[in-house]
């Protein structure tokens, strides 16, 4: 008898009676055990040395998302962030003084709240960028009206086509029915037309509020940022020859009660043209 050995017995069909005793010894069972498994335990290795090299070497995003008693909508917007697809993340909510829930309900699921120290959305924008530690900051509406999980498709675009900032257009995508009252978007239009013709761009959708930067352009314009903000960029980012690219998105009726101002914001929108054809931004 060989010390250490294992009997193994097979049964030899179609002779059931007839069986076959066999003494293999214990270091070659455990050599084929091993062997067998083996390809399967280094196939899972690769795939988890893969997934960690790639969280090392992709881009860290930033998401700065302005609020202003959001409590609805924040809670919806920060549920709907692909986290997984997204890898390397930080959320940042920044508050400008809510006085519902919108604060608590971001710190319950996770992101970092920022108080504003002045007021304004433009300043909120701002802020969070001044936070904000990744490569690519994207900016979007604490109301629901945009879909979080369209990010990295956006950031496809981005990099694709080595672009400094990204806007989600309505206009080349959907807007849900009742999104956008008939008068805003007659409005938004004629604006928009006017916003190319002084910068000679061709931009569709310059008041979407979901938009992503690259860092080195928010530290370059940020100085120079005014509000409306959302028209502000535009103009400091072309200054500054900034790549601008349109990715098609959707638009969704927003959650809770509206705090802008059509006529007001129309005219703010209005004094900027104004300024910066009077300036010769051409």
């Amino acid at each position: 008898m060989v010390r250490n050995c294992r009997d193994l017995k097979f049964t030899l069909a179609p002779w059931p009676e007839l069986s076959l005793k066999v003494q293999i010894p214990s270091s070659l069972l455990i050599l084929s055990i091993v062997c067998f498994h083996l390809p399967q335990f280094l196939i899972e290795l690769f795939n988890l040395l893969s997934l960690i090299c790639l969280s090392e070497t992709r881009p860290h995003i930033s998401i700065v998302i302005p609020t202003l008693n959001e409590e609805t909508g924040i809670r919806e917007v920060l549920q709907s962030i692909p986290y997984r697809e997204l890898g390397q993340l930080e959320v940042l909510v920044v508050d400008g003084g809510s006085t519902d829930g919108t604060i608590e309900v971001a710190k319950a699921l996770g992101a970092t709240v920022i108080s504003q120290s002045q007021k304004g959305y433009g300043q909120a924008i701002l802020e969070g960028a001044k936070y904000a530690k990744g490569d690519f900051v994207v900016i979007i509406d604490g109301d629901g009206v945009y879909d979080p999980r369209e990010i990295p498709k956006m950031l496809g675009i981005m990099t694709s086509q080595k672009a400094d900032m990204v806007i989600g257009s309505r206009y080349l995508g959907v807007i849900e029915p009742g999104a956008v009252p008939l008068i805003r978007q007659i409005g938004y239009r004629l604006m928009t037309l006017a916003i190319n013709f002084l910068l000679n761009i061709k931009i569709t959708d310059l008041f979407s509020g979901f938009r992503i930067f690259r860092k080195d352009l928010i530290r370059k314009i940020q100085n120079t940022v005014t509000e409306p903000a959302q028209y502000s960029m535009i103009f400091s980012a072309h200054k500054q020859n900034g790549k601008i690219v349109e990715a098609p998105i959707t638009f969704y009726p927003r959650l809770g009660k509206s705090k802008m101002s059509t006529v007001d914001s129309g005219f703010r929108i209005l004094r900027l043209i104004l300024k910066e054809s009077l300036v010769g931004i051409k």
